[in-house]
């Protein structure tokens, strides 16, 4: 029984229940505020504040926090312990940083702060914790030197480049600072600077991430064929060396159209084009393209047991020819989703295509709609794929933001998925049926999206080539159904 309200008019009942209630919840206007305390009784006074045990006096390096995060015990003046008081840290010296400078007391009356980052100059930092009408409490820490990293050494593949003069070299320079255990340190400023062959590079000032590398990303060569030379500078760190070399159209290497073929056999042949009016980034003749092929072969082949893409080459080397295209960017960006269709139509045009091969274009060229396109016989008949370098797909990354594998020896990445998942479109995969094909996202299997040709609503991450091996490649594919095992493109 309710003691309050049974003796109560029967009447009355309703009001004073509630008038009950709403003190239970923390006072009168409802806000139940817990710090309030009740009519009659009084909040224990904090008496004393002490620090925590060994969290002063501290020493760390500079930019770095303390072991122990500075802490206070708050008790009343019978050594009964608080809950629920704010403690207020200040740094007094030395320029540090705190992390949740206002903690409350717990259970057992301990408030500490987040963390006491020391300030950058090696000496004394100094904080207090405060709680009005007490003395503050004083933490000490000493700041010491950050030890200097062991080294800064340059990223192998970023050296030593080749472009025509005037041009962006396909990867500029990039380092790699460790520490003296081999660790890679984050957070470090590196400077990279123009020495020789009055080219640009951008941005010049960059810090490391946390894998310890700092890259540039734009070097372009001086307008005059010949040397260039590009620095990265760290304080108290042996500075790097970069040369690339502009070279002349006579030098570049480039082609502009197929070179004698090596076998009769169907092969695969990459073309690199741009729009009329676009940036000519010689990814045909950086080997840019190169290695990126040889990575997603590489991948291939461990898929299907050694069997690889059979590709177009002259004199043992990839053969990848040059284009650029009489429509300017912004033109071919007006005919999304449909710019491989204009691809294939003006070097059909151009005499360019042979029937025997596929081609697989890299269009350092804009859309709106995706970051690649191909054809799918027999409903959408075509020999030519292509990845937009510059694509802008709505929802999702900038196709530029994605680079081509650095060396033949890395790991794919996404344009090697990419350019290996629209070349196998355009040999009619993956067939409307096969068991896991899925609509309305034609050409695709939807059961994992780690097949090499998903294309469900999951994240893509490719790692295999036909799970299972029922849908596109292998021995479980249903007869009847394109099966890339048999394909004419692929070695035996």
């Amino acid at each position: 029984m309710n003691l309050l309200t049974s003796w109560l008019p029967r009447v009355a009942l309703s009001v004073s229940t509630s008038l009950f209630l709403s003190g239970c919840s923390g006072g009168g206007d409802g806000t139940g505020d817990p710090s309030v305390a009740p009519p009659g009784v009084t909040q224990p006074t904090p008496a004393t504040i002490v620090p925590l045990p060994n969290t002063t006096p501290q020493t760390a390096s500079v930019n770095t926090a303390t072991s122990l995060k500075p802490g206070v015990i708050v008790s009343d003046d019978r050594g009964n312990r608080l809950k629920d008081v704010t403690v207020t840290f200040s740094v007094v010296e030395g320029n540090g940083t705190l992390i949740d400078p206002n903690p409350v007391t717990n259970d057992q009356g301990v408030a500490t702060v987040g963390d006491w980052i020391l300030g950058p100059v090696p000496g004394q930092n100094q904080l207090v914790a405060t709680i009005t009408g007490l003395s503050p409490v004083e933490f000490i820490a000493t700041g010491t030197p950050q030890a200097p990293p062991a080294i800064m050494m340059k990223i192998p593949e970023t050296d030593h480049h080749s472009a025509l003069a005037g041009t962006r070299v396909e990867l500029s320079p990039a380092v790699k600072i460790l520490d003296d255990t081999g660790h890679p340190i984050a957070g470090i400023v590196v400077e990279f600077l123009i020495v020789e062959g009055n080219g640009t590079i951008a941005p010049t000032t960059v810090v490391t991430n946390a894998q310890g590398i700092a890259e540039s990303h734009d070097w372009t060569l001086g307008p005059t064929p010949g040397t260039n030379l590009a620095l990265a500078i760290s304080q108290g760190l042996t500075n790097v060396l970069f040369t690339a070399t502009g070279l002349d159209l006579s030098e570049s290497g480039r082609v502009t159209r197929n070179r004698p073929d090596e076998s009769s056999d169907p092969a695969v042949q990459f073309v690199y084009v741009i729009p009329s009016d676009g940036t000519d980034r010689r990814f045909d003749v950086s080997g840019a393209i190169d290695a990126s092929v040889a990575v997603f072969q590489n991948w291939l082949r461990t898929q299907t047991g050694g069997r690889v893409l059979r590709l177009d080459t002259y004199q043992g080397r990839l053969d990848t020819f040059f284009y650029r295209l009489s429509l300017s960017d912004a033109a071919m960006q007006a005919h999304d989703p449909f710019i491989r269709n204009l691809l294939e139509d003006e070097l059909q045009a151009a005499g360019l295509l042979d029937s025997r091969k596929i081609y697989a274009v890299y269009y350092d060229g804009s859309s709106q709609y995706a970051c690649g396109g191909a054809a799918w016989p027999p409903l959408l008949p075509g020999q030519v794929t292509a990845l937009y370098l510059r694509g802008t797909p709505p929802g999702s990354i900038r196709c530029d933001t994605t680079p081509f594998a650095r060396s033949h020896s890395d790991p794919p990445r996404y344009l090697e998925f990419a350019m290996l998942h629209e070349i196998i479109h355009t040999f009619g995969i993956v067939a409307e049926n096969a068991p896991h094909h899925i609509f309305p996202n034609y050409a695709h299997v939807g059961d994992d999206p780690r097949d090499l040709m998903y294309g469900g609503t999951l994240p893509w991450t490719p790692s295999i080539l036909d799970i299972d091996h029922d849908d596109y490649y292998g021995e479980n594919v249903p007869a009847g159904v394109v099966n890339l095992m048999n394909s004419p493109y692929l070695t035996p």
